[in-house]
């Protein structure tokens, strides 16, 4: 399925768990604009991105929706887009905000480069597991997939959408290819459980899945993500002298978080 090696693999939504799993497989080792954020499908998320993000965090557009006790919520009321993850618990939006805003502008300088100077890139999108094999038509996911080589006519892109059918082991994976670089997936990613997040995943499957594809990577690179597997891997056996379960995944959040800002200088 996968022949060729990409120059820049990235995701697009639909949530967390996308850029989750890329970052797992080392496919996505820098923070995009899309990585976070919830709303918009694959034809809204494709149209920001062609349109250079235009109207996607501008103040006015923005309204608090409430808070998820660790952090506050602004909706993008003009594109539909959630912001879940920017802003303090009970801050000041006007004081806040310039440093959010200049953080996506990174963010999206960073995306929109990354893209125009690869030679060959692959875009992925992943429901959320719980939209049980709900896709697009095949007419729309290739009207997305036209709009980013208009957009980036220097570029090669393959598109990838990934879509959960508990039906379907990942062994048994489905796989449609609609045109030569154009595949839905489709197999069962969300696990098998009563009481569980929305967004969860089956790590080690999507792990088996992304693992196939192939990345251009510098020396440099390579060895950032070495050293970035090593300084995680002690977070994770730190971790293990946190009793509470709460308290050990939130330091290991943290300090993940902190060891990819020390190595890729990224935000």
């Amino acid at each position: 399925m996968f022949e060729k090696k990409y120059d820049f693999v990235f995701g697009i939504g639909e949530a967390c768990s996308c850029s989750t799993a890329l970052r797992a497989a080392h496919l996505q080792i820098q923070s995009f604009p899309t990585d976070w954020l919830a709303g918009g499908d694959i034809k809204e998320r494709t149209a920001l991105i062609v349109s250079d993000f235009k109207d996607f965090f501008n103040a006015e557009d923005l309204k608090y929706t409430g808070d998820n006790k660790k952090t506050d919520a602004y909706a993008n009321t003009r594109t539909g887009i959630t912001f879940h993850h920017d802003f303090p618990l009970h801050s000041d939006f006007a004081a806040v905000y310039p440093s959010v805003k200049a953080k996506y502008d990174r963010r999206i300088a960073r995306m929109l480069s990354s893209i125009e100077n690869a030679k060959n890139a692959l875009i992925v999108y992943m429901n959320v597991p719980v939209r049980e094999k709900e896709r697009p038509s095949d007419a729309e996911l290739i009207e997305c997939l036209t709009a980013f080589e208009k957009r980036f006519p220097d570029t090669k892109f393959d598109l990838l959408y990934l879509t959960n059918d508990s039906d379907i082991p990942y062994k048994k994976r489905k796989i449609e290819r609609i045109k030569e670089n154009l595949f839905v997936v489709s197999f069962a990613y969300r696990p098998n459980k009563k009481e569980i997040s929305p967004m969860a995943v089956r790590k080690r499957d999507l792990a088996k899945f992304f693992g196939q594809i192939k990345v251009n990577r510098t020396p440099s690179d390579k060895i950032k993500i070495v050293v970035t597997d090593f300084l995680t891997f002690g977070v994770k056996m730190a971790s293990a002298f946190i009793l509470s379960g709460s308290g050990r995944r939130a330091f290991r959040k943290r300090m993940t978080a902190f060891v990819r800002r020390l190595v890729w200088k990224n935000r």
